[in-house]
């Protein structure tokens, strides 16, 4: 379902809608840089308020992926832009465990 403000609007998403039916899933999907640095860019900006400036700030300044979770907060607070918060909340998501242990 989708709101229109026309019918001619209507008729477009119609007509797009019928140019897919029949075409493969990927071209409708999301292009992944293969690159490393873009890669990592992608999963630290998923924490809120890390922009892309801050990711590259955080691996030039740790080198490494490793190195970057490997920092303590008061290392991550002190890289230009990122300030406690920030490096709290990065802090907190990359020491944080992948799979909850079942009690």
């Amino acid at each position: 379902m989708s709101s229109n403000r026309s019918p001619e609007e209507a008729g477009r998403y119609l007509e797009t809608y019928k140019a897919y039916e029949q075409k493969p899933a990927d071209l409708l999907m999301e292009k992944l840089d293969q690159d490393f640095i873009s890669r990592v860019t992608d999963c630290l900006t998923t924490v809120k308020s890390v922009n892309k400036t801050d990711s590259q700030t955080l691996l030039t300044t740790f080198g490494s992926l490793e190195q970057l979770i490997a920092a303590s907060r008061e290392d991550l607070a002190l890289c230009p832009g990122l300030g406690p918060q920030k490096a709290r909340r990065l802090f907190d998501v990359l020491h944080e465990p992948f799979l909850k242990v079942p009690r």
